[in-house]
């Protein structure tokens, strides 16, 4: 997979910027901002086998999925002797609001307006 780059260049206008009418604002200046993708799919692979290593030390499994009637990502952290979830993120309770939102747009927001 190839490296993202993000390229990013902002100027301000001289008349905006320095004008005597807002001189409470600093003065903007050029932004470049250059990033490169932090992790590459192969080392994602490496550090989640790392991870599931320390966990398996405390006897905690994780596991990370989508949810399907959001499309959200959800990573759940289990007790491998009971099988009982010691916490998920984002909570059940966030993933229901989230869908009930979605509904209530879908109601409040006719798409036939």
């Amino acid at each position: 997979m190839a490296v993202e780059t993000l390229s990013v260049n902002a100027q301000a206008l001289p008349s905006i910027a320095n004008s005597s009418a807002n001189p409470s604002l600093p003065e903007l200046r050029e932004l470049n901002a250059n990033r490169e993708m932090a992790i590459t799919p192969n080392n994602m692979i490496a550090k989640l086998a790392e991870l599931n290593s320390a966990m398996a030390m405390q006897k905690q499994a994780i596991v990370f999925s989508t949810d399907p009637q959001t499309g959200i990502d959800v990573v759940t952290i289990t007790d491998k002797n009971t099988g009982d979830i010691i916490r998920q993120m984002p909570s059940t309770e966030v993933l229901t609001a989230m869908e009930n939102i979605d509904l209530m747009v879908g109601v409040i927001f006719n798409q036939k307006a």
